[in-house]
């Protein structure tokens, strides 16, 4: 019985981290995604307001 009660406590022990680390993984690939996506936006606004920039210095010039 006691070598039961052992292995239930390992056994525990072993899926509770073992959660753990998969809950902190999927919080950092959520985080990372959440923080890329707000990257590429910024990019794509920084790029469009360039373009424009150009388009607008371009046409003054000629």
């Amino acid at each position: 019985m006691e070598r039961v009660l052992v292995f239930v406590i390992l056994m525990g022990f072993w899926l509770l981290s073992s959660l753990v680390l998969w809950l902190r993984t999927t919080f950092w690939l959520a985080f990372a995604w959440f923080v890329g996506q707000f990257v590429l936006l910024l990019i794509g606004i920084a790029f469009s307001e360039l373009r424009d920039w150009w388009r607008a210095r371009r046409a003054r010039t000629d």
